[in-house]
């Protein structure tokens, strides 16, 4: 998989970005809504993990 190149700083800045955007949706959202929300994402990222493992 070919690797992309990202201007020096611009990853640190799209994380800063993330921090902010994930705190925003944890503090808004009702606390039955975010655990579903981070159970989808937990099993998308494993069904991910497990997918580039076995191809």
């Amino acid at each position: 998989m070919p690797q992309l190149e990202v201007a020096e700083g611009a990853d640190t800045a799209c994380e800063l970005v993330g921090i902010g955007v994930g705190a925003h949706i944890a503090h808004r959202v009702p606390v039955r809504l975010l655990k579903r929300m981070v159970s989808a994402l937990c099993m998308t990222i494993g069904l991910f993990i497990a997918w580039r493992a076995l191809s």
